[in-house]
């Protein structure tokens, strides 16, 4: 019979080699388990850039929302989320604010990347974000003077911020840059009428864009428009059987 120190030795011996084998299958068993997270998180991400593509935007959503929960900072993913977010609206216009988020992300990871940087200008406008939308304007145009989403969007929110004379400013700048610009022309007039000046200006101010480009007819239909608005019916009628 073996000694008591023996039989002390062989049950540790038994427990410790018991206690090795559980480790080794519960972390067997968390490694699978983690195999399978991961896997599961690879398809959601590539069935969600291909629904996008497909332009299946909800499946697109789902999926890489999903996706993105787990991994914030896939640069692809963000990108084919913000894209399929815009498609698919929401109470509320919950969808513009999460893209406005995935947006920012973006911007983080590639800053003064023009082609997101107008994306999120227009969404801050949409959601009258103005101050941030000032700001980011401002940073677009120091690249780009002539850019017209970013002087558009200055004039709308600073419209909106009330500073009618900066805004007048930004909303001229675009409508003299380009013709098809009709609604900034028309806020231009709307600006002037604001400040309470002269009727002359606003009519002077249409006539030279007119001088500028004789041939656009957005222009002559804005000379149109400040002559009504001034008083000039009669000018403003010949003006409008000449377009």
């Amino acid at each position: 019979m073996a000694p008591p120190s023996s039989r002390m030795k062989r049950r540790l011996l038994i427990l410790a080699t018991s206690f090795l084998i559980l480790v080794f299958v519960l972390g067997s068993l968390y490694i699978y388990r983690k195999h399978r997270i991961a896997e599961h998180f690879l398809h959601l991400r590539a069935a969600g850039l291909a629904a996008v593509k497909a332009g299946n935007y909800p499946t697109g959503v789902n999926d890489l929302g999903a996706y993105l929960g787990q991994n914030p900072s896939d640069l692809a993913s963000l990108k084919a989320y913000a894209k399929a977010s815009l498609k698919v609206p929401q109470p509320r216009g919950r969808n513009l604010f999460q893209a406005i988020g995935v947006l920012h992300q973006i911007l983080y990871q590639v800053p003064g990347d023009l082609k997101y940087q107008t994306m999120l200008l227009k969404l801050l406008i949409q959601t009258n974000a103005n101050v941030e939308a000032v700001t980011l304007a401002h940073t677009i145009l120091q690249k780009d003077p002539r850019n017209l989403t970013a002087l558009s969007a200055l004039a709308q929110a600073l419209t909106r911020l009330r500073k009618l004379s900066e805004a007048f400013t930004y909303a001229s700048r675009c409508v003299e840059l380009s013709p098809d610009r009709l609604r900034e022309g028309l806020l231009a007039i709307e600006l002037m009428r604001q400040q309470q000046l002269p009727n002359r200006q606003i009519t002077i101010w249409a006539q030279n864009l007119v001088k500028k480009n004789p041939s656009a007819p957005a222009y002559q239909f804005l000379q149109a428009v400040a002559n009504l608005v001034s008083g000039h019916v009669s000018r403003a009628t010949t003006i409008i059987l000449r377009l």
